[in-house]
């Protein structure tokens, strides 16, 4: 099928980074079922994207699109499980730092982290690679990207879930940077929900 040619290719031409690029755009669509996520886990493909971030960590379209895909697929929880154990917050992490001022790496870097911490061991792992202080730093050079702003937010709510890291995330005033983004973008519905949503867990 698609899936399967897609990944032949990927394995195929992992130095091509325009292969790597299409392959990967192909690929962030077709995780968005349900189905083929399922397909896509259990012929190993998430390796072939975390592969493909390492082999091509200066391209910044290929790192937003690769966290584009690890974050639709942490959708399910048990995907998200798996992610972690292969380590896709270090690569999610590294390409935010080595990616900072590039708005679409970073807004999808927080949405793929906030989709990762689906529970309290999860969250321990992301908190110990100071996902928080990432988080926090794209919203710091990205306050006008609504959309950025508005996954940062709910990857902080998602933090939050676990009560070990409230007062982590109170040190690093997470509470202040949304309240923040809520007043910049007072017009914006997503943000004021997800904020409000954020600074309840937060609680």
């Amino acid at each position: 099928g698609a899936l399967g040619k897609l990944l032949r290719a990927m394995d195929l031409h992992i130095e091509q980074t325009s292969i790597q690029d299409h392959a990967c755009c192909a690929l962030s669509h077709l995780v968005l079922d349900e189905t083929t996520r399922s397909d896509f886990m259990e012929m190993g493909a998430a390796d072939k994207i975390l592969r493909a971030m390492e082999e091509h960590l200066d391209c910044a379209e290929i790192q937003k699109i690769t966290c584009g895909v690890l974050s639709n697929l942490a959708l399910s929880p048990p995907y998200a499980i798996t992610l972690m154990e292969l380590g896709s917050a270090g690569s999610i992490l590294r390409s935010m730092n080595c990616h900072l001022n590039h708005s679409g790496v970073q807004q999808y870097g927080c949405s793929a982290l906030g989709n990762l911490a689906v529970d309290e061991d999860n969250i321990i792992v992301l908190m110990e690679l100071d996902a928080a202080q990432a988080i926090l730093r794209a919203m710091d050079r990205h306050p006008d990207s609504a959309n950025l702003q508005a996954d940062a937010i709910d990857a902080l709510g998602s933090l939050a879930g676990d009560p070990q890291t409230k007062a982590v995330l109170a040190m690093l005033h997470a509470s202040e940077k949304i309240m923040s983004a809520m007043l910049l973008h007072f017009d914006n519905k997503v943000i004021q929900k997800s904020a409000n949503n954020a600074l309840e867990s937060l609680m």
